[in-house]
C-alpha cells in the first residue's frame, strides 16, 4: 500500500483567515495529492472570480474576539504609521498570497510530470531507477550479443510489454492485491508441485510447464507472489501481535 498524503496550510501569511489540513489515504506524496486539494480550497475561499484576493468578511460582534497566543512585537513609529494604511495592508496580503499560488516555475513543487505520474498511480523515483537499469542492461546486452540490433529490438519489445503490464497493474486497487496475495501464493505453490511431477526438462533443469502454445515457468510467478504474501502477512493483526515491533 502507498503512503498517506497529507498537507497543512494557512493563508494569507501575514494575517491568516483560513487554516486547513488535508489527508489522502494511500495518496503517495503530499505535494502530488494533498497539496493540489489544499490549493483549490484556498483559492475558493480567498480569491474572487477575477482572481484577486477577497476583502475580509465583517466580524460578527456576537462572536468573541480571537485571542493571540503570542503578543505582537513592538513596531517602530515610522513603520506603525505605514501599516495603518488599509490599502497597503490589503495589497501586502494579496502579494503574499499570490506568491503562494502563482509563484515562479522554479518555486512550484507540482510539475506536469508529477501530475501525470499521480494520475497513472506511479512512483517517480522508482520509474527513474527502473529506466536507468533498463538502459544500462541494454548497453551490456548490446556489447555481449556482438552488437546485435535484432537482440536489442526484441528486448525493447519485451520492455514495452512489461511497461504496459506495469501501467495496468498500477491501476488495480492495493487492497485487492493484498487480499489476493495469499491465493496467488497458493496457486504458485500448486504449479510448482505440478512442475515437480510432470514438468518439462530443458537444458538439464525441470522447471517448465509445457502448455502447447508456450512454456510457462511458475518460479517467475513466485517472484511476485512471495514478497506480496510477506507484505500481506506483515499487515495482518496476527503479525503485529506476535512479532511486534520488529515486523512492519
Amino acid at each position: 500500500m502507498r503512503d498517506h498524503s497529507w498537507f497543512i496550510a494557512f493563508a494569507p501569511a501575514d494575517q491568516p483567515r483560513i487554516a486547513l489540513a488535508v489527508i489522502v489515504e494511500n495518496g503517495g506524496w503530499g505535494a502530488s495529492a494533498a497539496a493540489p486539494i489544499a490549493r483549490k480550497v484556498l483559492d475558493a475561499y480567498l480569491l474572487g472570480a477575477d482572481g484577486k484576493l477577497k476583502p475580509p468578511e465583517p466580524v460578527n460582534p456576537a462572536l468573541p474576539a480571537p485571542r493571540q497566543a503570542i503578543p505582537d512585537a513592538p513596531v517602530p513609529e515610522q513603520k506603525r504609521a505605514t501599516n495603518t494604511n488599509p490599502a497597503a495592508r490589503s495589497e501586502g496580503r494579496l502579494m503574499i498570497y499570490e506568491e503562494v499560488t502563482t509563484g515562479s516555475r522554479t518555486r512550484r513543487t507540482l510539475t506536469g510530470a508529477a501530475r501525470v505520474l499521480f494520475a497513472l498511480k506511479l512512483d517517480g523515483p522508482l520509474i527513474i531507477a527502473l529506466a536507468l537499469v533498463a538502459v544500462y542492461g541494454l548497453i551490456i546486452l548490446y556489447s555481449a550479443s556482438g552488437q546485435s540490433t535484432i537482440t536489442i529490438y526484441r528486448t525493447l519489445g519485451r520492455l514495452a510489454l512489461g511497461t504496459a503490464a506495469m501501467l495496468v497493474l498500477a491501476q488495480v486497487n492495493p487492497n485487492f492485491l493484498r487480499r489476493t496475495s495469499p491465493w496467488l501464493y497458493a496457486f504458485g505453490m500448486l504449479l510448482l508441485f505440478i512442475v515437480y511431477g510432470v514438468g518439462h526438462i530443458g537444458k538439464g533443469a525441470q522447471r517448465w510447464l509445457d502448455l502447447g502454445i508456450i512454456r510457462f515457468q511458475p518460479s517467475e510467478l513466485m517472484k511476485l507472489a512471495v514478497p506480496m504474501t510477506v507484505a500481506w502477512f506483515c499487515m495482518s493483526d496476527r503479525c503485529r501481535r506476535v512479532i511486534q515491533p520488529s515486523c512492519c
